[in-house]
């Protein structure tokens, strides 16, 4: 005897129904949240999915969420055409962008209301039941204007939203050159503008996994003092014309992407004996006429572990040219981003030396806070962190803490046009523990820098960061 067994329901089948039983009933919330639950879940194939995505759009809808709902019609447009024009995603996507248009011009004046163009650094896109970006809406309504979001991944980050994927680095935007762990940058952007912010990729450039430039003929070279022995660094070179040719179209990739601007990843510095490639070697050429020579431009001083360097005349000419390649790259990578966004924007990172104490900044970063200023770059992103300063430079007393940090915003007050260029970074975990920051101690932190526009770093937690960012501008409880 053949028995025939009926077919099981595709994965999802279930829940569908009960979601769409939900939302006639009036209980939008409701849906979205089994919806979310299903999808999290990862069994329904490719077509399942996007179905489930169309009726998570339409149970959003129901719920005034235009914004999220557009964000999901556009990931099953994608993954899944057929299913999308076959199963009601047109004429839904015209319902979603009726309301999302109405709320995005509320967002601009709200936007625009505003004074403080502070922002907020996101490391890592929560996953919530509620939709993957509601951290967008609180970081707007505790003042922030601009997002900068990782586009980056390397090898050990959180995935964001908890992505499962079988690459260990890339980025998060298409392009011909890395790895691409997932094409999301562009829903991102759009999602945080439905929230009146702007959004900034955040990315790398000497670190950026590049398969093509791989081989170490394209990464930058150190002199080990201790050794007198040249190596190869695990950074690219910013001198060789073919890594910034990549690194360019790279940035154009990004700017398609959708993103309004970038903020350049802590990478773009130089450490005090990098650049002894050929690229290098040649530069130093053209620039003073005479051979690189590392012994010229240090003296080895101390013995054993106590061994360290003075630093000699050429060598600040040494630390000038590096500053200056590192940039001319970065004006480079803008101009090729303005290619494709003629108003792209580039945020600089600089690390805290360039303001507390600006020679030891030139001669261990290669950074310059008065050279960058002189750039076409629009914001100078301060790292104003103030544990990391704490503990580098063994602050014991927190008074001389504070003192420090005031003498640190009037430096930065000298910048030309400091109230609008200057952004100053605060930390809103400890990077050591990865603990929380307190509110009432982020308030004291930011308490010298008011007068600047302020960024969180990182500002990933739905309920805390808007606390956090509240707190850095003085407001909340």
């Amino acid at each position: 005897v053949l028995l025939v067994l009926p077919a099981a329901p595709p994965a999802g089948a279930e829940v569908l129904a009960d979601a769409r039983a939900a939302v006639a009933a009036g209980e939008a919330t409701r849906a979205v949240k089994l919806l979310r639950q299903e999808l999290s879940k990862g069994q329904a194939d490719a077509a399942g999915k996007a179905r489930l995505r169309l009726a998570l759009a339409e149970a959003l809808v129901a719920a005034e969420r235009a914004p999220l709902a557009c964000n999901e019609l556009l990931r099953a447009e994608r993954a899944e055409p057929a299913v999308f024009a076959a199963e009601g995603g047109p004429a839904l996507r015209e319902r979603a962008c009726t309301s999302l248009e109405a709320a995005a011009e509320l967002q601009k004046a709200a936007a625009a209301a505003r004074t403080q163009q502070d922002a907020a650094q996101v490391f890592v896109v929560p996953r919530t039941l509620s939709g993957p970006h509601e951290l967008w809406r609180p970081l707007a309504e505790a003042g922030a204007s601009l997002v900068f979001v990782r586009a980056f991944h390397r090898k050990g980050d959180r995935f964001h939203e908890e992505t499962p994927t079988t690459r260990v680095e890339g980025v998060y935007f298409a392009n011909e050159h890395a790895p691409v762990i997932e094409d999301r940058l562009s829903l991102d952007c759009e999602a945080a503008r439905a929230q009146g912010l702007r959004c900034h990729a955040w990315m790398t450039t000497r670190a950026t996994p590049l398969p093509r430039l791989a081989r170490p003929s394209f990464r930058d070279v150190e002199w080990d003092f201790r050794t007198g022995e040249y190596r190869t660094v695990d950074r690219l070179d910013p001198f060789d014309p073919r890594v910034e040719r990549v690194l360019e179209d790279l940035w154009r990739s990004l700017a398609r992407a959708g993103a309004d601007g970038v903020l350049l990843q802590d990478d773009l510095m130089m450490r005090q004996l990098e650049g002894f490639s050929e690229d290098a070697r040649k530069a130093w050429r053209q620039r003073t006429g005479r051979e690189l020579v590392p012994e010229e431009l240090v003296t080895v001083v101390g013995e054993g572990e106590a061994r360290r360097v003075r630093y000699e005349e050429p060598f600040w000419e040494f630390a000038r040219m590096k500053r200056d390649r590192l940039l001319d790259l970065a004006e480079s990578l803008q101009a090729a981003a303005r290619e494709v966004n003629p108003r792209f924007e580039t945020s600089i990172n600089l690390y805290y030396e360039t303001a507390i104490n600006p020679p030891m900044g030139l001669a261990w970063m290669s950074q310059d806070l008065e050279a960058a200023a002189a750039r076409d770059f629009r914001r100078l992103a301060v790292m104003a962190y103030h544990r990391q300063i704490e503990h580098e430079m063994t602050v014991l007393d927190r008074a001389d803490l504070w003192e420090g940090l005031e003498r640190m915003a009037k430096r930065l007050g000298e910048v030309p046009r400091a109230e609008e260029r200057v952004l100053v970074k605060l930390q809103g975990i400890d990077w050591r523990t990865r603990e929380p920051i307190p509110p009432d101690e982020l308030a004291l932190a930011a308490a010298p820098f008011r007068r600047f526009a302020l960024c969180l770093a990182p500002a990933d937690d739905p309920e805390l960061s808007p606390k956090q960012l509240a707190a850095c501008r003085g407001e909340g409880p």
